[in-house]
């Protein structure tokens, strides 16, 4: 069953109605009909050991954690390797030119 929504001349939506049992108090509204938990308690109990494990794993991800590199300390070394490698391509530009002239002059 759908019921439609008027607002003026326009239709704003089309929606479906359902009706719903009654209730009867138990705060159940199908299910396999068996009317109980047990299988619950067992999916339960899992996700409890499972949750142990992993506020274990956590514990040992933050006691090392302060050995992780920052992004800080990453910039600062990404500078400091920057400056080398400028440093190293004009030492061998220099050396380069020096030796280009010394051919040039003294080699015949």
């Amino acid at each position: 069953m759908s019921q439609r929504v008027f607002t003026g001349n326009v239709i704003v939506g089309t929606f479906r109605t359902r009706d719903f049992p009654a209730d009867d108090g138990t705060g159940f509204d199908g299910g396999d009909g068996g009317g109980t938990i047990g299988p619950m308690e067992a999916r339960v109990a899992k996700l409890e050991g499972t949750l142990q494990q992993i506020q274990a794993d956590l514990a040992v991800i933050r006691s090392e954690s302060k050995h992780y590199a920052t992004k800080e300390d990453l910039q600062r070394e990404l500078l400091a390797n920057t400056w080398r490698i400028i440093g190293a391509m004009l030492t061998f530009g220099t050396f380069l030119t020096a030796v280009t002239y010394y051919i040039a002059r003294n080699v015949h």
